[in-house]
């Protein structure tokens, strides 16, 4: 199978490395919380409120966002909250539209069907999303030891990578 230097340059088919959430320091998985919060949680400029929930961006009368509206989920609450220089809106994928819409940006024909008043006609909010579609095959091309069944099939192979991983951080099992 040929090596695909580049799988988003039209051609994937062959094997390649896929980057994945993946430290890179301790070959461990790795969140938003090890990879970003934990380097920066001791800026005074940067506070995170646990179980709290935006819910809605909070605009003036020219529709400048200038807050959150949050919902606080240990009592049910709403609580806004101003912003001095600007809101910064990164929820994700799926949140950042929903976000948008439940302020009342997008498409007129969603928001009316949710109840929500529209504020900006915008038909781009919440279209065309699509999941990514990935397909992972294995099999055994030779009966050649180790193979990618070796780890499950064989004790004493994954106990010998547990501790290469352990140890060393390297092996297979990273």
């Amino acid at each position: 199978m040929p090596f695909v230097e580049e799988p988003a340059a039209g051609n994937d088919v062959g094997h390649f490395w896929s980057p994945s959430s993946i430290n890179g320091k301790t070959s461990t998985r790795t969140s938003s919380l090890y990879a970003y919060y934990d380097k920066v949680s001791d800026r005074k400029n940067l506070k995170l409120l646990a179980k709290h929930q935006v819910t809605e961006i909070v605009f003036d009368e020219d529709l400048t966002a200038i807050g959150v509206k949050a919902l606080n989920r240990d009592d049910e609450q709403y609580v806004t909250f101003g912003a001095k220089k600007e809101v910064i809106l990164s929820a994700g994928a799926i949140f950042t539209p929903q976000i948008l819409q439940l302020s009342g940006i997008g498409p007129t024909s969603v928001l009316a069907a949710a109840g929500v008043e529209t504020k900006l006609d915008f038909a781009a909010v919440g279209s065309n999303f699509q999941d990514h579609p990935a397909n992972y095959l294995s099999w055994n091309v030779t009966n050649q030891f180790p193979n990618p069944s070796s780890l499950l099939a064989n004790a004493t192979f994954f106990e010998e990578a547990r501790k290469l991983y352990v140890d060393e951080l390297t092996g297979p099992l990273t």
